[in-house]
C-alpha cells in the first residue's frame, strides 16, 4: 500500500513537472500574442477627428430632414448614428482638447431623441435648433469659430459658409 502511495506520488509529481513546463510554454505564447495584437491595434487605422466630424455633419443633415419630414424611424436612426460618432471620438482622440467639451452635446442630443420618440414635431424643430447651436458654441470654444453650421430649412445644407 505505502509502495502504491510512493509511486502515485511519484507519477503525480513527473506529470506536474511537465504540466508546469507546458504551462510556462503556454504563458510565454500568449504573453507573445498579447504583445502582438497590443502593438497590431496601436498601429491600426483610427478615423481622423475631421472623418468624424463631416460624418457628424452628414447625420446632422440627415437627422433635420427626416425630422422635418416627421419619418421619426429614420430620424432616431440618424440621431442614434449621430451619438455613435460623437462616442466614436471620445473612443480614438481621448485626449484632443476638442474631446473635453463634447459633454455638452449630450442634453441636446437627449432633447432632441424626447421629440422624436413623441413624434413632436415641434419640440424637435426647437431642440433641434438648440442641438445646432451647441455644435456652434463648442466650434467657438475649441477655436473654430469659422465651422459653423446651422438648420437646413432653405432646403439646401447645414453649413454656413459666408464670412
Amino acid at each position: 500500500m505505502v509502495l502504491r502511495i510512493l509511486i502515485f506520488t511519484l507519477l503525480f509529481a513527473t506529470v506536474g513537472c511537465q504540466n508546469t513546463d507546458e504551462l510556462n510554454e503556454r504563458i510565454e505564447q500568449l504573453s507573445a500574442k498579447v504583445t502582438e495584437l497590443e502593438t497590431a491595434q496601436s498601429n491600426s487605422y483610427k478615423p481622423g477627428l475631421g472623418i468624424l466630424m463631416n460624418a457628424i455633419q452628414a447625420h446632422h443633415l440627415k437627422l433635420w430632414k427626416a425630422g422635418a419630414n416627421a419619418n421619426w424611424g429614420l430620424a432616431g436612426f440618424e440621431l442614434h448614428e449621430l451619438e455613435e460618432r460623437f462616442e466614436d471620438i471620445e473612443t480614438y482622440h481621448p485626449n484632443h482638447v476638442e474631446t473635453k467639451q463634447l459633454s455638452m452635446i449630450y442634453p441636446q442630443i437627449e432633447a432632441v431623441e424626447e421629440a422624436v420618440e413623441s413624434n413632436d414635431k415641434q419640440a424637435f424643430v426647437s431642440s433641434y435648433e438648440m442641438l445646432t447651436a451647441t455644435c456652434n458654441s463648442c466650434h467657438e470654444l475649441n477655436d473654430h469659430p469659422f465651422v459653423k453650421i446651422k438648420v437646413p430649412n432653405d432646403g439646401g445644407g447645414n453649413q454656413d459658409f459666408g464670412g
